[in-house]
């Protein structure tokens, strides 16, 4: 778990602490981000199934002063190496980064900036480099202006599936794309939802690494014209189940927002969210376990 907080210079710092599967702490709250002169804040993290795990956030570092860094850790919190600068040379401000990790320790950071979106990838040792040692150069996912708030999933074999939301000119739409090893696209750009007939934002993605993968958004469509989360399944040629299914299907009476999507294993996936209840009005935390049975919302 990791968030942002004041640390000891008085400025905000991102924090981690580890827990074991039951919820029993294992460390005290530990400071991720070495540079604390300035702001860090909007962190991701991801965990190989060894328990290695890498954080990302952006903030004020020495390299730049509205960067993406991570840091990566061992199964007991211990940090590997030193922090990371992850997006290069990139000029402007850089935001949102998420982080996926694979069973081999390789992870990629994604995020956005006032031109488009895009992800960089690491080696094991935290090197800008693929599996085969060659120099993996930051892969441009969508060049379009509006493109962000995206998520990102690493599989165990090196392909990478992204998704992302975009403005046409009247909406806000989701898409996705999966790339190689290497950042050719296999699948190329494609929307989440045809036809939408309301903006369509804040996807998350997440899989069993097998290639499968479940993408959720936030949206008002049929089944939840007040604003619900929604997602789609995909099998690992990126075919998905012929309609659209609702997470929050027990309450759609108020808006729902900023869902997050966690794979527990094949077939089986967890999504919260936060949004009014039958039994509160305010926004509280939800969750839902989906697996393949999950009821269809419309053809």
């Amino acid at each position: 778990m990791c968030s942002s907080d004041l640390i000891d210079n008085g400025n905000d710092g991102i924090l981690a602490r580890l827990f074991a599967a039951n919820g029993t702490p294992l460390t005290n709250e530990f400071v991720v981000n070495t540079y604390l002169p300035s702001v860090q804040f909007n962190s991701s993290v991801s965990m190989a199934q060894d328990g290695r795990f890498v954080i990302a956030w952006e903030g004020n570092g020495s390299e730049d002063n509205q960067g993406i860094y991570a840091q990566r850790y061992d199964m007991l919190g211990n940090a590997l190496g030193s922090q990371i600068f992850v997006n290069g040379s990139a000029p402007g401000s850089q935001r949102n980064p998420t982080v996926s990790m694979n069973s081999s320790g390789e992870f990629i950071v994604a995020w956005d900036d006032s031109n488009s979106f895009h992800y960089q990838r690491f080696d094991g040792n935290g090197q800008k480099r693929d599996s085969s040692g060659n120099p993996a150069a930051e892969v441009i996912v969508s060049n379009v202006g509006t493109a962000r708030q995206g998520d990102i999933l690493l599989n165990h074999d090196g392909t990478v599936v992204s998704t992302w939301q975009e403005f046409d000119g009247t909406n806000w739409d989701v898409y996705f794309r999966k790339d190689a090893v290497n950042g050719t696209p296999l699948i190329s750009k494609t929307l989440v939802l045809d036809n939408p007939v309301s903006n369509q934002q804040a996807p998350s993605i997440d899989g069993s690494g097998s290639g499968e993968f479940i993408i959720t958004w936030e949206g008002r469509e049929p089944g939840d014209l007040d604003g619900g989360i929604f997602y789609r399944l995909y099998n690992s040629s990126g075919l998905a189940t012929p309609y659209t299914l609702l997470a929050n299907s027990n309450y759609t009476a108020g808006p729902q927002a900023r869902g997050s999507v966690a794979s527990q294993g094949l077939n089986n996936y967890v999504v919260v969210w936060s949004g009014q209840s039958a039994n509160d009005s305010a926004d509280i935390g939800h969750n839902n376990v989906l697996d393949r049975k999950s009821t269809r919302l419309n053809s």
